[in-house]
């Protein structure tokens, strides 16, 4: 989404951006959370920074979404104000979602993505985010673009994780009711007196709780292309799965 779908070169500077929430922020916590009198925005700014870093430095090892509600919790606790009487939805709600001065769609946005779904092509949006969808949602709006993904709109907080790690995408593809199907055969350079295809694959259900796939080829495309050059197995079972196959020769049952 950032700086791929919204264009930041003419947005207001992200420092002062967000002190100008930090600061909305302080003004919440001393109403209603009794902050210390003489704790500035620029502690709390700093406090913020700090939790922030530590959050996303453990998001890149773990791929586990970060959130920027605990983000904000923590740098008030950083900083003395006495949070366990703090509503992380208020805390968040003082924070505040407005979007940055300046932002706007890349102009190529609405050149392209129209006449992609003009083919019948659904379109999804995943962004590692630590804001919720509906903070995101607001820029959406602002710059026109909320409408070119009615379906699937994910912001990895909203699911636990971030990007690349699988279960985000398999959530997008969920919403867009795309199902997992055989990839089928890939011919890179067929000569002209090669079988016309080289990928046969058939399903059976094996008993109640089971299903074998068979599949085969005629030869490779190519002298230093496979046929099987690649085989990817989605499977949602649980502790009593099993996977039995036997590929190229070779057993395998995990």
């Amino acid at each position: 989404l950032d700086q791929t779908l919204l264009d930041w070169s003419q947005v207001e500077s992200w420092e002062d951006y967000q002190r100008q929430r930090v600061t909305a922020l302080l003004d919440y916590a001393r109403q209603e959370l009794n902050a210390p009198a003489d704790l500035t925005p620029v502690t709390l700014f700093a406090a913020f920074q700090e939790e922030s870093s530590v959050a996303w430095e453990h998001a890149r090892l773990t791929l586990r979404a970060p959130s920027i509600s605990a983000v904000l919790v923590k740098a008030l606790a950083a900083v003395g104000v006495s949070v366990h009487e703090a509503d992380s939805t208020a805390v968040l709600r003082a924070y505040g979602g407005r979007p940055p001065e300046g932002e706007r769609a890349y102009p190529d946005v609405f050149a392209v993505l129209p006449q992609i779904q003009a083919h019948g092509v659904a379109l999804g949006l995943i962004t590692n985010s630590a804001h919720p969808l509906y903070l995101r949602d607001h820029e959406l709006r602002a710059t026109g673009m909320l409408d070119l993904f009615p379906t699937c709109r994910l912001s990895a907080v909203d699911v636990g994780v971030i990007k690349p790690h699988p279960d985000i995408f398999k959530y997008g593809l969920d919403l867009l009711g795309v199902e997992p199907r055989l990839r089928g055969h890939e011919i890179v350079a067929p000569q002209a007196d090669e079988e016309a295809s080289y990928a046969f694959s058939d399903w059976q259900r094996v008993g109640a709780d089971g299903v074998s796939l068979t599949t085969r080829t005629w030869g490779n495309p190519t002298t230093t292309t496979p046929a099987t050059q690649g085989m990817c197995f989605e499977v949602r079972g649980g502790q009593s799965t099993r996977f039995v196959g036997t590929i190229n020769g070779r057993a395998v049952d995990v």
